[in-house]
């Protein structure tokens, strides 16, 4: 059964994690434009995509598309918001942006369910 709980949960840790590494990026100067991209991405999608798996185990790819989705939506607002980015009408790059992030973000629940069911049959034939 999907735990909306868990969704919340997963996005908000990622979205926090998200907040900390880049205004720790931007205190320190670290990286160009390009690099903060980057690492803002794998922080946010990777890791919401680990911790569906974690916080949701009825329904990982469910949360994880959503929690994706959800979380690109909330990029382009405030795309718009802060920078004036106009983003809505560019259908092409939302379609990519979508797919590129919720396919990242499934593709992390998938390897990291299929990792912790290797580390349980390791553990149990090991003992």
């Amino acid at each position: 059964m999907f735990r909306f709980i868990g969704l919340m949960q997963s996005m908000g840790i990622s979205f926090l994690v998200l907040l900390l590494i880049n205004f720790l990026m931007g205190m320190f100067h670290i990286g160009g434009f390009a690099s903060i991209i980057i690492i803002s991405f794998i922080c946010t999608y990777i890791l919401n995509g680990m911790l569906s798996a974690h916080y949701n185990p009825n329904a990982p790819y469910f949360s994880s598309y959503i929690g994706g989705l959800t979380l690109t939506i909330l990029n382009f607002w405030c795309a718009q918001l802060f920078f004036d980015w106009f983003v809505w009408d560019q259908t092409n790059l939302l379609y990519a942006s979508i797919f590129i992030n919720s396919a990242a973000s499934l593709l992390a629940t998938y390897i990291t369910l299929k990792s912790s069911i290797l580390i349980k049959r390791r553990v149990a034939h090991d003992s």
